[in-house]
């Protein structure tokens, strides 16, 4: 396929275009934004609560579950330190709530922006290898992420995985009072149970002595934190469990995240194409495989921060039920994965291209069939789904600077 590049002045035409240059403005202006929101956090914007979420996996989701209890609106998913500066410092004048997803990509980072939220409510959803060439080791990653802990309010609440053992290790770094949720015995709001439709998952959560029932349209065991982390929330701001029940079965799954689609011709695509860290392929084959289906089949791309064969044999530990399993990306990295397989499931490799890796999928996909889409957003993924939904593809940009889903962006149906 000829390689494609964005021509600036048309990128800037567009609405995602305009967007990513006010993402960069904020980025650039950063010097100034940090010292601007410390100083009113200490001010006038003291008496904001302030909700920090961060992790390695399963932050943006949280975020929007913890905004939904409080009757907020959507958070957006940018998370550098200068704009979560510029979103303190916007939406502190007009709500006493902020609730804020904080990410990092190295050493250092978290403190100045710790010290300038000084949370009240910290939530951890997760450690992982998500940063693993920054931090070359879980516990650097965890010690960077629990800077939000250390610096947060004496008198506010930290919200733990308690299906994390790192993150439970985490909880002596805070001077507030821990809450820890997921389905271990340990938790205090404990998933007792969950089942797993095509509309999304069933849950019966327990939390002081009572059993809640719940419908959630996130998918799967990584659906059920945001869940949880929700009504930790709720119990702590006085909200009614009642209230933030549905508040939550209200979420809808953030685009490209275990996001449920159907094509219209009887089979239902779980599309999960925004990160591809290690650990998140176990936990998407998993929601595959529990979804009702006459097939499972997985599409499946670039891994993250594969840490040699050991990586591929330990996703081939959860391929068992799958009925189809297809590789789309570099070829080598494809047969990789296939001797780490060892026959286990039928594997094929698609074509580089991604219309005519389309074309052959169609051609093997049937009525009932649940098929998980999961790789990178820059490596064509977006689009081979919007071809397998039936939908045309115009752009064929290589080098998009572009941060969205290609199934929310304007462009994917323009020819460039």
């Amino acid at each position: 396929m000829a390689k494609v590049k964005y021509d600036l002045l048309w990128w800037l035409g567009s609405p995602e275009g305009r967007r990513a240059l006010r993402l960069r403005l904020i980025h650039t202006f950063m010097p100034a934004l940090m010292p601007l929101g410390t100083v009113l956090r200490k001010t006038a914007l003291q008496r904001r609560r302030v909700v920090a979420v961060t992790g390695s996996a399963g932050k943006s989701t949280t975020t929007r579950a913890l905004a939904a209890v409080l009757g907020q609106s959507k958070p957006s998913v940018s998370n550098v330190g200068s704009y979560v500066a510029w979103r303190l410092i916007q939406q502190g004048w007009t709500s006493d709530w902020l609730v804020q997803e904080v990410g990092l990509a190295g050493p250092g980072e978290m403190r100045p922006i710790a010290s300038m939220l000084v949370p009240d409510v910290v939530v951890i959803t997760s450690i992982g290898h998500d940063h693993i060439e920054s931090f070359t080791e879980l516990s650097r990653t965890a010690f960077e992420k629990g800077e939000l802990l250390a610096l947060q309010r004496p008198c506010g609440l930290a919200i733990l995985n308690a299906d994390d053992p790192v993150v439970l290790s985490m909880a002596s770094r805070t001077p507030a009072p821990v809450v820890r949720v997921g389905s271990a015995a340990c938790a205090d709001v404990r998933c007792l149970q969950r089942t797993v439709t095509q509309a999304g998952t069933e849950l019966v959560v327990e939390v002081d002595g009572r059993q809640l029932k719940l419908r959630t349209r996130l998918l799967g065991r990584v659906g059920v934190f945001p869940i949880l982390a929700g009504i930790a929330l709720a119990r702590w701001a006085g909200i009614p469990l009642a209230t933030a029940g549905k508040r939550l079965e209200a979420i809808e799954p953030i685009p490209g995240r275990l996001q449920p689609l159907k094509t219209g011709l009887g089979i239902t695509l779980v599309q999960d194409t925004y990160k591809t860290p290690v650990e998140s392929f176990p936990a998407a084959l998993e929601a595959l495989q529990e979804m009702p289906a006459i097939r499972h089949i997985a599409v499946l791309g670039h891994i993250a921060s594969v840490r040699g064969k050991a990586s591929y044999r330990a996703l081939a530990e959860h391929v068992d039920g799958l009925d189809a399993l297809y590789f789309y990306g570099d070829r080598r990295k494809g047969k990789a994965l296939r001797g780490a397989l060892e026959n286990r499931v039928p594997m094929q490799l698609l074509p580089p291209d991604f219309r005519e890796a389309a074309v052959q999928l169609r051609s093997a996909l049937r009525p009932g069939d649940v098929v998980l889409v999961k790789g990178r957003q820059s490596h064509w993924f977006d689009r081979l789904i919007r071809l397998l939904r039936g939908k045309d593809v115009q752009c064929l940009l290589e080098d998009c600077p572009l941060q969205t889903v290609c199934g929310r962006c304007s462009m994917v149906g323009l020819k460039i």
